[in-house]
């Protein structure tokens, strides 16, 4: 593989890296780079980051620290699904704060009323499939379902 740069990480911009991302690590960039193109070294996942006063900040699954980390692939997304049912949704929009953002328009709403099978937004009435697909929530941005178990 060749190597690039821009995928390497260092203790100035490890919090840029997400736990749980294929990495290859290492303690000296030529090692890195030997590693990267010559396949020396299967990936790990990263398994936590020291704080900034530590210079060796990345934890690979295997438990050893490093100074660098050489990102193969970032963590898979978590996959959603719509909610199950409306107690389940509103007690996560709740969670949320109560707010949920449309993504076309990037407006936020609040649950105004309930039904057994819909929630009311200002602008209508939104069957749990129908928020899944066209809402996200406010405060951070991820899907307004539920995790799905795989």
């Amino acid at each position: 593989m060749e190597f690039d740069k821009l995928r390497v990480y260092t203790a100035l911009n490890a919090d840029e890296l997400q736990i749980g991302s294929k990495c290859i690590f290492a303690d000296a960039v030529g090692n890195l780079q030997d590693k990267v193109e010559n396949n020396n070294e299967v990936s790990m996942e990263l398994a936590l980051i020291k704080p900034t006063d530590r210079p060796s900040r990345f934890e690979a699954e295997n438990g050893n620290w490093y100074l660098l980390a050489y990102l193969i692939e970032p963590p898979a997304e978590p996959k959603y699904k719509p909610f199950k049912d409306i107690d389940k949704a509103m007690e996560a929009i709740k969670k949320h704060g109560g707010w949920i953002k449309k993504k076309s328009n990037r407006y936020q709403y609040i649950v105004i009323a309930k039904s057994s099978t819909s929630l009311r937004l200002s602008d209508g009435w939104f069957t749990l499939e129908a928020i899944f697909y066209d809402y996200v929530f406010a405060d951070d941005g991820t899907p307004c379902g539920e995790l799905a178990e795989e």
